[in-house]
């Protein structure tokens, strides 16, 4: 495993905690572990660990944990297009 990535921000106007729960159903289904609430939490699998916290309607996300050869721009555009689909339902 290789350190984490910076941090990064979604915007995410509308119900964040539908949207989370619409996410953690996505990541149910994908096998990943997608634990929190609506201010903050946890998720983890396929090599990627790591935390969110909301502010707003900010989402911060922060890779604490993840493969040397997987790129941190890669893993981002990747929530990026897990949340977006969160957000179509």
């Amino acid at each position: 495993m290789a350190r984490g990535c910076d941090a990064f921000e979604i915007r995410v106007p509308g119900d964040i905690e539908a949207l989370l729960a619409d996410v953690k159903r996505k990541a149910d289904e994908e096998g990943l572990l997608f634990q929190g609430d609506a201010s903050a939490g946890r998720f983890s699998g396929k090599g990627v660990s790591g935390i969110y916290q909301t502010a707003g309607d900010r989402l911060t996300i922060r890779i604490t944990e993840k493969p040397w050869i997987l790129p941190c721009k890669a893993i981002e555009s990747r929530f990026r297009t897990f949340f977006e689909a969160g957000k179509s339902g």
